[in-house]
């Protein structure tokens, strides 16, 4: 006779992760660090540097997490985190540092001069749409309002939900804020709040973990006696959280188990966001690196002055003095061939988005496809792949315009 199959004790152990908080700034005009409570699944993921998705008073908001603390000073119930759209931090030490001086220098708060440093579109935004409630709808078929709020209601009743802007350019000269406070005023127009997620870098994907209140080990047992496929899928829940898709492909027929101990409270889910594995632009040029020219006497005069430095690792400001044409682009070049040669990274900042195609393409004539490009020209798209493969290593150039000097490198040896 086959012995019965036994569980480890362990695994139904409730064991309660430590309290932990982040501080958290948000890209408004506010100078205040706001402490945010993680949950007990974010703890030990949640760090300095990466974006949460918090309540900020009526809203939802990206803010970033600029420290994390394991007990709350204030004393007071805090807000809960409720999403982490990152796996890695996407603000270095570095760049917390830099944007905390600039905050601090332009009187900015530290969170717009974070939103400054990040490729635009990268964060998931909180919009306020306005829809009919019961009574609204009531309204619509008795037809008993002003002909302005007649206007509001009808449209609403046919696009169902609109921001405020939508509804404006919908009704053009026939749309009245007072029409519409007075509306929402007399609960027949209500405000619902919707996130507008990002297109540029995330696919979602749902958590399982264990609960976090657990009932004894005996009401568990009990609670499992007469479901195998349940206890299974309990058992290995117990080991870590998981993705659902990857559980129904370790335990096959796991979803309805899955359902079953959601309703027995054994098991609870969220929802996080994953990079997106590669996103590749439509064209892709392939450059062969060309070899470099001879330096004529004042080239080497200064090159020579100019590699001292760069050698010995120490920071200095020159500037080269010349008129167009005698040379100046090749020391930049040379300079950035041995940063290279270093093991670090270069910034080349040009002062016009119209000046960077030619530098481009006189770089990437030397450097091949160690350049990537930055500057408002480009597409959402576009300069997050660029600014994607600086924050990955992929490249070790970055030329574009002043916003380039937020170039995610992490080993930075000239610009």
């Amino acid at each position: 006779m086959t012995p019965p199959k036994t569980y480890s004790a362990k695994l139904f152990l409730d064991q309660k992760p430590d309290f932990a908080c982040a501080e958290v700034v948000f890209n408004l005009p506010l100078k205040d660090i706001f402490t945010y409570e993680i949950p007990p699944h974010f703890i030990g993921i949640v760090k300095k540097g990466m974006r949460v998705f918090v309540p900020f008073g009526t809203r939802r908001l990206t803010g970033y997490v600029i420290g994390i603390s394991n007990h709350n000073e204030k004393n007071i119930k805090l807000k809960k985190i409720e999403e982490v759209p990152d796996s890695e931090p996407v603000i270095s030490k570095e760049l917390l540092s830099l944007t905390r001086w600039i905050a601090d220098y332009y009187h900015s708060s530290w969170g717009e001069a974070i939103k400054a440093a990040l490729p635009a579109g990268l964060d998931d935004t909180s919009i306020d749409k306005l829809y009919l409630t019961e009574h609204g709808i009531k309204a619509t078929i008795e037809n008993k309002q002003s002909t302005l709020s007649t206007y509001i209601l009808q449209t609403l009743r046919l696009k169902k939900s609109l921001t405020s802007k939508q509804l404006a350019r919908c009704l053009k000269k026939k749309y009245s804020p007072s029409a519409l406070a007075k509306l929402k005023r007399d609960g027949l127009v209500g405000t619902g709040n919707k996130i507008k997620r990002s297109p540029l870098r995330y696919e979602y994907e749902k958590i399982v973990h264990l609960a976090k209140n657990l009932p004894k080990k005996q009401e568990i047992q009990k609670l499992l006696k007469h479901s195998p496929k349940q206890r299974e899928t309990y058992e290995y829940i117990c080991r870590g959280q998981i993705t659902i898709s990857v559980l129904k492909n370790k335990i096959p027929g796991s979803l309805q188990s899955i359902k079953s101990l959601l309703e027995k409270k054994l098991i609870e889910t969220f929802t996080r966001k994953n990079e997106k594995g590669s996103i590749s632009l439509d064209v892709q040029t392939e450059w062969t690196a060309e070899i470099p020219p001879l330096l004529n006497k004042e080239q080497d005069i200064c090159y020579k002055e100019l590699k001292k430095t760069i050698e010995n690792s120490i920071f200095q400001p020159f500037l080269l003095h010349g008129i167009t044409g005698s040379g100046k682009t090749e020391i930049y070049l040379r300079c950035i061939q041995l940063v290279l040669n270093l093991n670090k990274s270069a910034v080349m900042v040009v002062p016009e988005i119209s000046l960077t195609p030619q530098t481009v393409e006189r770089f990437r004539k030397r450097f091949g496809n160690q350049v990537a490009v930055l500057h408002s020209g480009l597409t959402q798209k576009e300069r997050f792949i660029e600014w994607k493969k600086i924050r990955d290593e992929k490249v070790s150039i970055a030329v574009g315009a002043r916003s380039s000097i937020f170039a995610p490198f992490k080993h930075l040896g000239i610009i």
